[in-house]
Formats: C-alpha cells, sequence, structure tokens
C-alpha cells in the first residue's frame, strides 16, 4: 500500500462522480436541486471514495441542506457510485407575516414550516402558498435561517394542531389557526389555540396537544369531535352556533356525549 495506495488514491475510478450519484427523488414542493446545492456545499466533486472521511463529508454535506430532515444513510460502492437516502422535510403551514417584521419586507407575506416549526425555504408561488393552512398571530421572527426552528413554540404548537387536523382541514372549511398573543401571556402551553373558518368564525382549540389543563379534553377526543361533523355531512361553517364558542362545549351540543366512568 505504501508503494501503490498514493497511485490507486488519485485513480479516475475512485473520483466522485456526479453523474453517479442516487439520492431520494425529490417531492414536487421543493424547487431547488438539493444534491447540486449538497456537492456545491461539501465541494463533493473534489471528493475520493477511499478517503476515510468520504461517507462523513456526503452525509454533512446533506444535512445542512434546509429541506433535508434527516440523512438516512449514505453507501459508497466501487467504482464511484454513491447512494444516499434522505427524509425531507413537508410544509404543512404558512405563517403570516405582517408587514415591517424584516427589514427589506415591507410587504405581509407567508413563510413555509413544516411539523416540527421549522422555517423551510421560499420556493412555492404566492397562490401555491396560500392554500395552506395559515398561522395568525406570530410577531416573532425566526431565529435562524430555514432548515431550523423559528424559535416560538406557538410556531410549533400550532403546526402539530394543523398536523392532526390535516386530513380534515378543507373539508371543515378552516382557513387558519390564531395562536395566543405573547405580550399578554406568561406561559404559552397554558393558552388557547383558535380555529379560524373561511367565513371568518372562531372556535376555541384550547391548549397544544399534550399541554391540557385539568378537566380539558385530550387532541385525539377533540379530532373525533371534529370527524363527527363530517361524518354528519356539515362543516364548522354550517354549523348553527355561536362564534367564539369552545371547541368541545360547541360541538357536544349537537352530539351528546356519554359521561366518563367513575374510577374506584
Amino acid at each position: 500500500w505504501n508503494h501503490y495506495g498514493h497511485k490507486l488514491f488519485q485513480h479516475e475510478n475512485y473520483r466522485f462522480d456526479r453523474n453517479q450519484i442516487q439520492v431520494t427523488e425529490q417531492p414536487d414542493w421543493i424547487r431547488s436541486n438539493v444534491t447540486e446545492n449538497a456537492i456545491a456545499f461539501g465541494s463533493l466533486e473534489d471528493a475520493n471514495l477511499l478517503d476515510q472521511e468520504f461517507v462523513l463529508q456526503v452525509k454533512q454535506a446533506f444535512a445542512v441542506q434546509p429541506w433535508v430532515k434527516r440523512v438516512k444513510f449514505v453507501n459508497k460502492q466501487y467504482p464511484s457510485s454513491v447512494e444516499v437516502e434522505l427524509e425531507y422535510r413537508r410544509p404543512i403551514a404558512m405563517v403570516e407575516v405582517p408587514a415591517g417584521m424584516f427589514a427589506d419586507f415591507d410587504e405581509p407575506g407567508l413563510l413555509p414550516v413544516d411539523i416540527d416549526g421549522c422555517l423551510l425555504p421560499v420556493e412555492l408561488s404566492e397562490q401555491e402558498a396560500a392554500e395552506y393552512p395559515w398561522i395568525s398571530g406570530i410577531n416573532t421572527s425566526p431565529a435562524a435561517p430555514p432548515g431550523n426552528a423559528w424559535g416560538d413554540k406557538r410556531v410549533l404548537h400550532a403546526a402539530r394542531i394543523i398536523g392532526l387536523l390535516e386530513e380534515m382541514w378543507g373539508p371543515l372549511q378552516l382557513a387558519r389557526i390564531e395562536v395566543p398573543n405573547l405580550a399578554l401571556i406568561t406561559d404559552a402551553d397554558g393558552q388557547s389555540y383558535n380555529l379560524i373558518t373561511h367565513s371568518r368564525r372562531k372556535f376555541a382549540w384550547g391548549s397544544p396537544p399534550g399541554a391540557e389543563q385539568n378537566g380539558e379534553d385530550p387532541a385525539k377526543e377533540k379530532v373525533a369531535l371534529l370527524r363527527r361533523i363530517l361524518e354528519s355531512n356539515q362543516d364548522l361553517d354550517s354549523l348553527e352556533l355561536n362564534d367564539q364558542a369552545n371547541l368541545s362545549e360547541a360541538i357536544g351540543i349537537r352530539y351528546a356525549r356519554q359521561p366518563r366512568a367513575t374510577q374506584r
């Protein structure tokens, strides 16, 4: 190896070939080229498959891409092919950004986030972005560039609620979720998140999933109540209820629930 190692290391068969890399296919909501960006960021054109750090180099190059949630594995094969399996981030909602939040952003707009509350690159058109659920009431700027958490727990909480209701969001005629105002609260975990319909009707969802208050229905029961509306061929805009009603109580008017058994 001492005699031939250097020549073997320099052999073209072991040089990284961008045409021989196989990466998990990008979903259609990603418009940039994740693979090309990773190759450029990691200087992979100069990489060699015999380098002991090659797999780590490839993994790190993809892991920092804002659309990549997780690098599942990197596998190198002779002569110069590389297989990379990725889990991509998916936009689940748009955070409504008021005018003036950013120095170079004087008009209101929408910023995409995933179910973990991570900011994503702005690549969808305005028309496409408008079709997603909106998160309203956020008055904090993202703490880091795309691919990182927004830095406001309310974004995460709202995204998780939307995730629970994703399949029912459109049929229920929901438009946005309204978060608590940080200026008026000291603990966002115990505050009410509101569901807003297209006709601007407001229903109190309550606390974030997993942070329910004493006596509050868990998230799965709230989801079940909403599903009953769809099963009766209705939506939240068609219910004959007072605005700003508590979600469980409002739906319970129409769908009586059996009392829970007493524990002994």
